[in-house]
Order: structure tokens, then sequence, then C-alpha cells
């Protein structure tokens, strides 16, 4: 099983950080607008969205939020991983089209500007800020690695605002995952000293670095090209102060006080090199304290579950938003 968690999670979460960290800011040709980024949800056929699919995008400190979908629907808030660009839910903003869709990018992530002190539990406050302003109907945060890291704590800090969650492929204590005998105060102390030599290491070593580890990110070919570019363009310093919270929290305990469903998507493929029911029995054991929890396994898929088995990604969210 180590081979699985040290090989796939862990390299899959290290190898974002180690492509998004470059020492230069994005230049202005990289860098994506607001008006840019407010027509990134395109369908296959048509260049931009239909006008009903793409509406005012609001912006808050750490965090742009773009509407999309029907405005009547049930409310899904679509928030990405690390350093990951909101168009990473492109399809799923076009396979969701009922829903009411809010689509979360994250300040100083693929080319968006950065900002100070930026933290999971900011993001999630600027979240439920914005359900606050412009409310939703039954909300539903549906979050890939780190930005379901970042469910998970709006989700506790905002029970009246969130009901629900689906959380794709991350989890309370990732540092427990490569180091399971770690105490979490060992781990906060080693994720320290790792967020200031991300902060610090060259670009050509993050390159080299990443190069490494892009395959195992997503099993499509065609999406790696997009998560370099998200990645190259990425703030270092915010991708280096994100990862080192992500490995540095634990939140098996707290999850416990969660009073939403949660329901965890996990990607399994056999290159993983390990048995699919050791994935679920992994996960099933960090998400044990939850009280309502579902693990469902993805077959034939990496981290990208979105992007690598849509159709399945799509099923499964549109299954737990009817229940």
């Amino acid at each position: 099983m180590m081979r699985y968690l040290n090989s796939t999670i862990l390299c899959t979460i290290l190898a974002g950080a180690l492509v998004a960290c470059s020492p230069d800011p994005a230049t202005d040709t990289d860098r994506v607008t607001e008006a840019e980024r407010a027509e990134a949800i395109t369908s296959p056929e048509e260049d931009q969205a239909p006008e009903d699919q793409s509406q005012a995008t609001q912006t808050a400190s750490s965090i742009t939020v773009t509407r999309a979908g029907n405005p009547d629907g049930r409310t899904v808030v679509l928030i990405p991983g690390l350093a990951s660009s909101d168009d990473v839910w492109d399809g799923t903003v076009e396979a969701m089209g009922d829903y009411d869709l809010r689509v979360v990018q994250v300040a100083g992530f693929a080319g968006a500007d950065p900002v100070a002190d930026i933290s999971a539990e900011k993001i999630g406050d600027d979240i439920a800020a914005h359900l606050a302003e412009d409310t939703g109907s039954d909300t539903v945060l549906v979050g890939h690695s780190l930005g379901g890291f970042v469910a998970m704590r709006a989700a506790l800090d905002h029970p009246n605002v969130i009901d629900e969650l689906v959380i794709v492929d991350s989890l309370p204590y990732v540092a427990g995952l490569y180091m399971p005998e770690a105490t979490p105060e060992m781990a906060a102390n080693m994720a320290q000293q790792m967020t200031q030599q991300l902060a610090s290491l060259p670009r050509e070593q993050f390159n080299a670095q990443q190069q490494a580890s892009f395959n195992r990110m997503s099993n499509k070919p065609e999406s790696l090209s997009a998560l370099k570019k998200w990645g190259e363009t990425s703030d270092q310093a915010t991708v280096a102060t994100m990862m080192g919270e992500l490995m540095g929290s634990d939140l098996r305990t707290e999850i416990g006080s969660l009073t939403q469903d949660v329901t965890v998507l996990v990607p399994f493929d056999p290159q993983m090199g390990t048995e699919k029911d050791q994935v679920q029995a992994l996960y099933e054991a960090q998400y044990e304290a939850a009280p309502n929890v579902d693990i469902e396994v993805i077959n034939d898929s990496f981290h990208f579950i979105m992007l690598d088995q849509p159709d399945a990604f799509y099923e499964a969210v549109k299954a737990e938003l009817s229940d």
C-alpha cells in the first residue's frame, strides 16, 4: 500500500506544487483578465458560452466567482485544486447547465493575481461571503484536491450556509499517507520547512521535478499541457503557502462535527500498483469520523477525475445532487 501512497497520491499533490512554483510573476500576456475568465466556460461547439450560461463575475479578496448555468437550479460551487484554473470545470459546466453553478478561481493560481495572507480558512470565508451576498439554494460545494480541503474547512466554519459536500480526491490528513507514524505536530513542523523550500526553489529545479511527476496527474495526455500552463502561471509563494497548509493540517477529528452529507470521489487505476479495495479502505479510514460520508471509487482515473473520466464524474455528482 505504501507504494500506492508514495507514487500516486503524494506525488500527485507534490507535482501540482512543483509545476506551479515559479520565481517570476506571470507576464501581462500570460495573465488571464477578468473579462477573459468570464468567457472561459465554453461549449465544445461555440467559442463563447451562451448568454444565459455566463453572467456577471464577482470578486472577493481571495477568489473570483463566475456564475453559470440555471440561476433557479440547485447551487453548486466548484472549487479547483492547487495551482489549477477554473477552466478545469469547463466540461462540468457544460454537462450540468441545469444547476446554479458558481465557478471559483483562487487568487494566485493559473495567472490570477495573488493576495496576501491566503489560507484555506480565508478562501472558505470568502466563498461563504459570496453565498451570503448572492444566496443559493441547497448549496453544495464540489472541491478537487486542495479545493476539497477548502470545502471541508468552509463546511465546518459555515454550517448554516453549506448543505452538502462532494470531495474529489482529497483527504483530511494528507501527511498521514506518507508519514503514518507522524503526529500532527511533527507534520506541521515539516510542512513549515517544506513551504520555505518550495518558495525558494529555483524554477529550473521545479521544471525538472515536474516532468517526472506529470503522468501521475492525469491519464489523458491532452490534459497535461493545460495543467502545465496553469502551474507555470501560478504564483510561487501562493502555491508554497497552500501546499504547506495542506501538508501540515489534520481535520480527521474536526470532520466529526460535519452536519452535511459528504461524498468522496476516489480515483483508481491499475497503474497505481495496489488493489481497489485497499484504496477504498484507506479513504474510509481517514473519513471515519465524518457522520454522513459515502466513499465512491471511480475506475480508470488518476487525480483529475473530472478530466480522466468525465462521464462517470458527472454521473456521480448528479446522483448525489438528486438524493
